[in-house]
């Protein structure tokens, strides 16, 4: 099983991966496929910028291309912004959540202004990813933002907002 196999090499060095991982983020099974993304976003493996391009345009599970955008922003940094801007006011939710974390990691204006509108949006969903975008982008100017959510009618809402700001230490 490419899973099994993709675990046991998971204390390899990112180089020694390389040549297995543009293969894996194409593999036919999505757990492979999710596994390969993981790694990427986490160890920033150099090269493979146009394999994950490939997949925002191949990949048929929304989750997973969410993921590919992520590891693409955590591998190139800057140079994936013009990746990060194409969806980060789309429709789709789970790419916009992924390109505005990817533009607020690189410190973006365009991703704090995503994450207001989402924030302000009167659908609980987006109100809900403008909180887990807190949860894993919070900054020192956030806390406005943490604690209009934390007050929010939507009680899926205000527990996401109580958590980020609960790992943050702050609101």
């Amino acid at each position: 099983d490419a899973l099994a196999a993709f675990q046991i090499l998971g204390d390899q060095t990112p180089e020694a991966l390389r040549p297995m991982l543009s293969e894996l983020v194409g593999h036919s099974s999505a757990k492979v496929r999710r596994a390969a993304l993981e790694h990427i976003e986490r160890h920033g493996t150099e090269g493979l910028g146009d394999a994950l391009r490939a997949r925002l345009d191949t990949e048929p599970e929304p989750a997973l291309r969410g993921l590919a955008l992520r590891a693409l922003s955590a591998l190139e940094g800057a140079d994936s912004k013009a990746a990060l801007l194409r969806f980060a006011g789309g429709p789709d939710l789970v790419l916009r959540e992924a390109a505005l974390l990817g533009l607020r990691r690189l410190d973006a204006e365009e991703g704090r202004r995503g994450l207001l509108e989402l924030a302000s949006s009167p659908d609980a969903r987006h109100r809900s990813a403008a909180a887990r975008l807190l949860r894993l982008s919070w900054t020192p100017q956030d806390a406005t933002i943490a604690r209009t959510l934390i007050a929010d009618p939507d009680l899926g809402v205000q527990r996401l907002a109580m958590a980020a700001a609960g790992a943050a230490g702050d609101a």
